[in-house]
């Protein structure tokens, strides 16, 4: 294809692209929801931190091997921690665990009696992990999660393979939590504790398996096995927990930047939080959609955008709230909170106690984060993309997993078997498949 042709027939897909994007902003769904987002949000510049504090940055490199009835994905999780000096010091620094641990999460989806069960196992191979901590743990965790699972997950939604694809990724989502739930633990008690514990990512995709199971337990419990900690001092540790995405969708995107564009001026960077005023006329908007009985599923969306439940039986809510650090690009912070700030029954409510609380934790967590930025495109907090770098998995570790694995498959399975996992797990893979 010649260069002209090129920009001809991708100017008229990019005229396509502005039409579809101003119709869009005529949907009633879209006009509702940016006049509640405007009342609802409150935009403010970031200022400088005025008591610095430690902060934690936890992230995981994984890769996921598949087959059609499990999973087997490799993990590197670890953490660093900024002081309020700013210096970053490693977990071996800190707590003398591993700076590193290296887990192996194995799910599996097989029939049974004309149903279908879930098996979760997860193997640590460190002896110094700060997630398992005592030969065996893993072990134990592993039997108590399978427990778990057989309760959370109703039987109709472990019949659908995407369901269980959904469910395997949820568990990894979790141990991070787990991760982060025992580094606040344990610097506490070496007295370096941090105020908060930031995961890269949002908090939202532990929400995956949304009323997938019974009212008996939830993904916490899922946590309070891996962690060997009892739930209720897990929620009450979750508070300090919070999520920061680089990379969101395209409509979380173009909503946020409405919301910024006419402040930039200002500030080049500014976030979001509660706007208590605002409450009255976001219950007003909302309010009046509801009359309309059809609109309802309108005004539940609208809610979930700004807030939503992620763990029912615990009464665990997340609140989300977009910032920008350089007036181009948007970040979306996650807060964990125990009621939801936006909720709807018969009415709409705006929860001001909980409001005002948010608000304190944000003003306090986004201006220490952005004290100091990484020298980086986006300008994103100081050790937020330092431990991406440790977690991820280089080229030859990839490779030393991966020859382990198919020579383990071709020394102890059947040839029939082996040849077929061969062909799964090898690098052959990428050219049936397209490189990745």
């Amino acid at each position: 294809m010649s260069q002209e042709k090129l920009v001809e027939i991708l100017s008229e897909v990019i005229s396509d692209l502005k039409q579809d994007y101003l119709s869009s902003k005529n949907d009633e769904l879209v006009r509702v929801r940016d006049q509640v987002l405007k009342s609802y949000y409150e935009v403010k510049n970031m200022s400088t931190s005025s008591k610095p504090f430690i902060v934690g940055f936890v992230d995981a490199g994984f890769h996921l091997y598949k087959t059609d009835i499990s999973f087997i994905i490799p993990i590197r999780i670890g953490a660093l921690l900024r002081d309020s000096d700013g210096r970053l010091l490693t977990v071996n620094e800190v707590l003398s665990k591993s700076s590193v641990e290296n887990i192996v999460l194995y799910s599996s989806r097989r029939p049974s009696g004309g149903k279908y069960e879930f098996r979760v196992k997860v193997r640590s191979a460190n002896s110094n992990s700060l997630l398992f901590e005592k030969p065996g743990d893993d072990l134990i965790a592993s039997q108590e999660i399978n427990r778990f699972v057989r309760d959370f997950v109703k039987p109709s939604r472990k019949k659908e393979p995407a369901f269980f694809t959904k469910f395997t990724k949820y568990v990894e989502g979790l141990i991070e939590l787990a991760y982060a739930v025992k580094l606040l633990h344990k610097a506490g008690e070496v007295g370096l504790k941090p105020k908060y514990v930031v995961l890269d990512g949002t908090l939202i995709k532990w929400f995956a398996v949304e009323k997938a199971g019974s009212d008996r337990v939830d993904g916490l419990n899922i946590v309070s096995a891996l962690a060997g900690t009892d739930v209720g001092t897990i929620k009450n540790i979750l508070w300090s927990v919070v999520g920061l995405s680089k990379t969101t969708k395209f409509t979380n995107i173009a909503r946020s930047y409405r919301l910024f564009q006419n402040l930039k001026k200002m500030s080049r960077s500014l976030y979001t939080t509660p706007n208590v005023s605002g409450g009255e006329t976001v219950c007003r908007i909302l309010s009046e959609q509801l009359l309309i009985p059809e609109k309802r599923n309108i005004v539940k969306e609208i809610i979930r955008v700004v807030n939503r439940v992620v763990y029912y039986r615990n009464n665990v809510y997340v609140a989300r709230f977009p910032l920008t650090p350089d007036s181009k690009n948007v970040f979306v912070l996650d807060v964990h909170v125990p009621e939801p700030i936006l909720s709807v029954s018969d009415t709409v409510k705006f929860d001001v106690n909980v409001a005002t609380h948010v608000r304190r934790v944000l003003d306090e967590v986004v201006n220490e984060l952005f004290r100091i930025r990484s020298k980086l495109v986006v300008e994103p907090p100081y050790g937020y993309m330092e431990v991406d770098r440790i977690v991820r998995f280089s080229r030859e570790e990839s490779k030393v997993f991966e020859d382990t694995l198919i020579s383990l498959v071709l020394s102890s399975l059947e040839d029939e078997l082996a040849d077929v996992l061969v062909q799964v797990f090898s690098p052959t893979t990428r050219m049936r498949y397209g490189y990745r």
